[in-house]
């Protein structure tokens, strides 16, 4: 095999020659591009190049639907009303297939799956040449594969065909059922051998089209992620293409995918983005989008007092206060232990550094995570209400953000200033994932578990009867729960010691997703003990700076200090500068 891991030209063609893939069976059998390869040099088609772009897609989307040119979509009429004889028609998901159509029935339509591969057409596909499309392109339709698909399916109209293509139709079908040559002006080439490229192509059309059929349409559509991605564009009115930054040649493949399986969730996201090329966090992102937007916009734009929740991190100086309860040791308080554990789920804590909480976060919680240059109060309101989100309420002062949540129904929507440097970026996420366990979600599973009937309470549905709210408070139930702590005084400090305990929670948290106690303590050990410690935090952990700091004056507080000479061990002489918890050189906070 060659650099890239794909057989060589001349390995190739000994394959050919041998009419056998021999020991390269496994490879041929997962990379579609060689055997595309092959069966051109076993079929005296000669070309040794790759096949190019757009054919290899169509073969590695499985299944795939094929979108118009955007030079035909903008050309083509817009409007929809029911599909009649004759018309062009976008069906199934977005890219969707096209089908010219033959009959409409009741409930149900005649159509014959179109596209613009005229190089996999057989003897009974009908060509019909750019000039007569109305569209400016050339367009294959492949009568041999027609079936019937639920009117539901139907997306918009694209283009009445400008020849007398239903005669040539008829003909190709009846050719098809009588065994004979097509009359047609204008076929594809017969096809001789069932290991065709064409034929693994027209079973993929196959298989598509009878996914729209009338019995299979309404219990497939909402299992695939074009599904998904279309419920998110209705609710939104934005195209997810471009709010994901999707590469075109990925949209294709990624709506076709099955929505991964509760059981097996990690596992799909990671198969899904191999199959699309998407890396996972992308994947993971778009999987929730759907649900999230969906939740969120359930009960309408203007959320009932106490049913959201949002919380931010400022550009402001930071100071964390540790909890010390626990002495002077590395055991973790109960609220920070539960909340770890469910951060990383079924995968495990990550043994790698720096590390990256994106997909975890995207796994195991329901949220998205929503990049901003330039994140604002003002810019993430205008950004929920463009997309028919619930507003933030109220008159809340505009100030530049690092990261926001809003939560609301049991999910949120993380925003990360995109304009901040990697760290800043990496205890943003940390910290806003922070304020959804702790602050929404953990006291939410606990509602659920203890009055499950207080649920709508807590989404602002209705308001709480007297009843219940005794009930609550006899019980230590908190249906109240939900509120700002994004609000600030007007000198930029929190406006109680509820949102002091919040944020500094939410830190904590941060601090040990990012650089865990116990594995800080033992790296540092390993290299003397004696280096500078917040250096190796924000160098081997990467936190900011200002973190770094405040994480390794804790640190040094937990950790006995080194004697450094026979009186210091006696207690004789004083500690030197630094070795207790001081502020000294946090670069974040105002130094007295």
């Amino acid at each position: 095999m060659d650099e890239t891991g794909h057989p060589t030209a001349v390995e190739l063609h000994e394959a050919a020659a041998l009419g056998s893939v021999g020991r390269y069976a496994g490879h041929f059998g997962e990379c579609v591009e060689c055997r595309i390869r092959l069966t051109r040099l076993m079929h005296g088609m000669g070309s040794m190049g790759a096949p190019s772009g757009d054919a290899l897609m169509r073969i590695l989307g499985a299944r795939v639907r094929l979108s118009m040119p955007a030079t035909a979509v903008a050309a083509s009429p817009s409007d929809a009303g029911e599909p009649q004889p004759g018309e062009v028609w976008r069906i199934g998901g977005d890219p969707a297939l096209l089908v010219w159509v033959r009959k409409v029935l009741d409930g149900a339509v005649d159509a014959v799956p179109v596209t613009l591969d005229v190089e996999f057409a057989d003897e009974y596909t009908v060509l019909v040449p750019a000039d007569q499309t109305g569209l400016g392109v050339g367009l294959a339709l492949f009568t041999a594969l027609r079936g019937h698909v639920h009117p539901d399916a139907f997306i918009s109209r694209v283009s009445t065909l400008r020849t007398d293509v239903a005669g040539q139709v008829e003909e190709a079908i009846g050719a098809g059922r009588e065994g004979r040559v097509p009359q047609a002006p204008s076929t594809g080439s017969p096809v001789y051998d069932a290991e065709d490229q064409i034929v693994e192509y027209q079973q993929l059309l196959a298989d598509m089209l009878g996914d729209l059929g009338p019995a299979r349409y309404r219990r497939a559509a909402h299992g695939v992620l074009a599904s998904e991605l279309n419920r998110y564009r209705e609710i939104t009115q934005v195209e997810p293409q471009e709010e994901f930054d999707l590469p075109d040649e990925s949209v294709v493949p990624l709506g076709l995918c099955r929505h991964p399986r509760p059981g097996q969730y990690a596992a799909d996201v990671i198969d899904i983005a191999k199959r699309t090329r998407l890396r996972p966090e992308t994947v993971a992102n778009l999987v929730r989008a759907a649900d999230v937007v969906t939740a969120l916009a359930r009960h309408g734009h203007e959320p009932a007092a106490g049913s959201l929740l949002t919380a931010a991190r400022d550009h402001a100086a930071e100071h964390t206060s540790f909890d010390q309860s626990s002495g002077r040791d590395l055991m973790h308080p109960g609220w920070l232990s539960q909340a770890v554990d469910h951060l990383w789920g079924d995968q495990g804590e990550p043994s790698s550094i720096p590390r990256n909480l994106h997909l975890p976060i995207l796994i195991n919680l329901p949220v998205i995570i929503i990049e901003i240059e330039g994140l604002t109060v003002h810019g993430l309101s205008a950004w929920l209400e463009t997309r028919n989100l619930p507003s933030l309420g109220g008159t809340i002062a505009d100030r530049p953000l690092r990261g926001c949540l809003v939560a609301r129904s049991g999910v949120g929507v993380i925003f990360v200033d995109a304009a901040d440097d990697a760290a800043q970026r990496r205890l943003t996420l940390a910290h806003e994932a922070g304020h959804f366990l702790l602050d929404y979600l953990l006291p939410r599973q606990d509602v659920v578990r203890r009055r499950a009937d207080l649920l709508d309470v807590l989404d602002g549905v209705r308001a709480p009867t007297t009843a219940e709210r005794f009930e609550a408070l006899l019980a230590d139930v908190p249906i109240g729960f939900h509120t700002h702590v994004l609000e600030r005084d007007p000198r930029g400090g929190h406006l109680s010691d509820i949102t002091d305990q919040l944020e500094d929670r939410a830190e904590r948290l941060a601090l040990e997703l990012l650089a865990p106690l116990q594995a800080v303590v033992k790296l540092w050990e390993s290299i003397g003990g004696d280096s500078d410690l917040s250096r190796l935090l924000e160098h081997d952990f990467g936190l900011p700076a200002g973190a770094a700091v405040r994480y390794a004056n804790h640190i040094r507080q937990l950790r006995p200090r080194k004697p450094q000479t026979l009186l210091d061990a006696i207690g004789l002489t004083a500690p030197p500068p630094g070795s207790s918890d001081s502020d000294a050189g946090d670069p974040e906070r105002p130094q007295s």
